[in-house]
């Protein structure tokens, strides 16, 4: 809520009113769904997609049982905007023995997610529901990332800087952070979002507090190829300083800052040039 009053999606604090206390028939009804989808449901109209110029942009970040066959959905309340919770998940890239991450650290009243929703490029077309199916690792990083994919294609201006690096560099820093439980956000970050998606894996770490002036984030994206090269994003609406042919770190030092607090002994490789 607090990131989606950061974009401009909405105004905090919200009042919730009885149409708000009907989306839900019974106390039954309400508790028969995890704790985060349930309350959603009651407070998703309060918040509105818009534009950088702050023209609304289709619907809200809502969450919907469906009339008749009681299935979730989100953004539409229409049979193809589907999701499931708690879904089967694939395993091909984990230990025989083990569970998939999500599962293995999955919070019961936060259960991960599968889904076909994806906000059309640049924002400009709305939302559709027709894949590839990616997974979340719970609803309330689902409903993050929707913001969050909104927002980065809404007309808003990023700048962003990639380096690939090896996850077993510096002692194997990037494979621990890679392998412990997925709801853990780097230090120092407000929110964390991991999410796999036909096979590839990404969790994106937001590095700034909801009540800065800009948004940046670190992002660690892993393909299904090639598992032990990692993509380091950093990316920011900052307003850039100094010369256009300045490298990304003194065009961003608010930015820089931050990245270096967050990525630890990695830091001077990805953002310094250091050899690993």
């Amino acid at each position: 809520m607090r990131f989606a009053g950061q974009s401009g999606y909405c105004q905090l604090p919200i009042t919730i009113d009885a149409r708000d206390l009907q989306k839900h028939d019974t106390k039954t009804a309400y508790l028969s769904l995890p704790r985060v989808a349930a309350q959603w449901m009651i407070v998703g109209r309060h918040f509105v997609f818009r534009h950088a110029d702050s023209q609304q942009d289709g619907p809200s970040p809502c969450v919907f049982r469906g009339p008749t066959t009681n299935e979730i959905r989100a953004i539409r309340d229409e049979p193809e905007f589907a999701v499931t919770l708690n879904p089967p998940l694939s395993t091909d890239h984990v230990h025989p023995l083990s569970q998939h991450p999500f599962q293995q650290h999955m919070k019961r009243d936060d259960p991960p997610v599968r889904s076909i929703i994806e906000c059309t490029a640049g924002g400009q077309g709305g939302w559709r529901a027709i894949g590839p199916e990616y997974a979340e690792m719970s609803v309330s990083a689902f409903i993050l990332d929707m913001i969050l994919h909104h927002y980065t294609g809404s007309g808003v201006h990023f700048e962003a800087m990639e380096i690939e690096v090896h996850r077993g560099v510096r002692g194997g820093y990037l494979d621990t952070l890679l392998t412990r439980s997925p709801h853990t956000p780097l230090e120092g970050c407000s929110a964390v979002v991991t999410t796999e998606d036909g096979g590839t894996a990404y969790q994106t770490h937001l590095l700034t507090a909801f009540d800065d002036p800009f948004i940046a984030g670190v992002e660690f994206r892993v393909p299904p190829d090639n598992r032990q090269a990692v993509a380091v994003v950093l990316a920011t609406t900052e307003q850039p300083v100094g010369s256009p042919d300045d490298a990304f770190p003194v065009r961003h030092p608010q930015t820089t800052a931050r990245a270096r607090r967050s990525l630890g002994v990695i830091a001077p490789v990805f953002l310094d040039g250091q050899t690993p």
